[in-house]
């Protein structure tokens, strides 16, 4: 990703689009950009071979912009956020797949009290921020109200769908406040795990 993005760059300098002393900043959203669609693909690409690619959509559509503006944990390189975000979409394209959760007698109370649990803990904990990822104090204050909105909405569309008789997209939303709020409890121990640790 790195070397496609430096090839961008140096191409759009060759034809004076950017400027040289600009480069770096560049490179790095051409490579973020990428990492992004390569991510997105893989996840397509998993919905599909789990044949359930409607499940992956809509929790990417109801994860990603709750994940922008409440934070949490990221990994330290390219490579190991391609490895953790694989294993999340599988995990979701998988427990959503399993109708019978919702089904079984108790199945949409306790999914409903997970939900309300992990919302409250989004709202109590965001935003948090992260070594890859600080946050001024500006930041934290419009991130964290962005972060509420976004959360109760969705906490809100999952409630309407147990009412209305669609549990599988309710799952899915779910889904995507449980994954949020251990993202955020993951980001805070890290957090506190560096703040531990002596200055290099």
């Amino acid at each position: 990703m790195n070397k496609i993005a430096e090839k961008l760059v140096n191409w759009q300098i060759r034809k004076n689009i950017i400027k040289a002393e600009d480069r770096p900043a560049y490179v790095f959203a051409y490579e973020t950009l990428l990492l992004r669609i390569m991510n997105f693909l893989i996840a397509v690409a998993v919905g599909l071979l789990m044949k359930n690619l409607l499940g992956v959509l809509v929790f990417l559509a109801a994860y990603i912009p709750l994940r922008t503006y409440a934070g949490g944990y990221h990994a330290r390189n390219s490579l190991n956020c391609t490895i953790l975000s694989t294993i999340m979409i599988i995990i979701v394209a998988f427990v959503t797949k399993l109708s019978f959760v919702m089904d079984t007698p108790g199945g949409v109370p306790v999914f409903f009290v997970l939900g309300i649990v992990c919302y409250a803990g989004i709202l109590i904990m965001s935003p948090v921020a992260d070594e890859n990822k600080p946050l001024s104090d500006d930041e934290i204050k419009k991130y964290g109200k962005r972060a509420y909105m976004i959360g109760t909405a969705e906490a809100a569309v999952a409630a309407v769908c147990l009412w209305a008789g669609q549990p599988e997209v309710a799952a899915v939303l779910i889904l995507v406040l449980v994954i949020m709020a251990f993202m955020l409890l993951l980001g805070i121990f890290n957090n506190k795990r560096l703040q531990g640790e002596p200055h290099k």
